[in-house]
């Protein structure tokens, strides 16, 4: 571990297994630099925590506001926040087109409140099709993210997303802030 235009600093793994930099005090005319300090990390092996793949630049994200609502579903704000809410018929859909800019393997997730109870989304897109829970959630106003499934894309291009209740006879009340898709390889 160095600290750039100082030296080597030392430094520990803690428990959570996250670097701990123990960061010199220095003599003004000692610092490297008045405004930030750079450190050059050597000899570990590091990955990218899953959700932050949804930070990426490349990251997709499908906003409520440009899907297309099927049956009585419609857009609404929460708390400065906008979804797309009235889910009560389990025969409504939701249709987004994706625009998918390079071939690979990507992972989806959305963000969902369930205020009365869980209830289980199918997400179709690219000819695959994944089915997964929504928990049941603190409230309209709390949103959760749910893991879809990864689903592959042979190509680039724009493709058509479909979200829509998994078994029509368990189906509960699902609101829908955003859906993400983050490519993996």
């Amino acid at each position: 571990m160095e600290l750039l235009g100082h030296g080597v600093v030392s430094h520990r793994i803690n428990a959570q297994r996250q670097i701990v930099i123990d960061v010199p005090t220095l003599a003004p005319a000692q610092l490297p630099c008045q405004h930030a300090f750079a450190f050059k990390l050597t000899g570990f092996r590091t990955s990218v925590h899953p959700s932050a793949r949804f930070e990426q630049p490349d990251a997709i994200r499908l906003e409520p506001g440009k899907a297309t609502c099927e049956g009585s579903l419609r857009l609404q704000v929460n708390e400065g926040r906008p979804n797309i809410g009235y889910w009560d018929a389990p025969g409504d859909r939701l249709h987004w087109l994706v625009p998918v800019k390079a071939a690979g393997r990507y992972t989806l997730r959305g963000e969902f409140s369930s205020a009365y109870g869980s209830s289980e989304l199918k997400v179709t897109v690219a000819d695959q099709s994944r089915s997964a829970e929504v928990p049941k959630s603190d409230g309209w106003f709390r949103p959760l993210f749910v893991s879809l499934g990864e689903f592959q894309f042979g190509r680039a291009g724009v493709f058509h997303l479909v979200l829509e209740p998994a078994a029509r006879e368990h189906w509960r009340a699902v609101n829908v802030y955003q859906i993400q898709l983050a490519r993996i390889e």
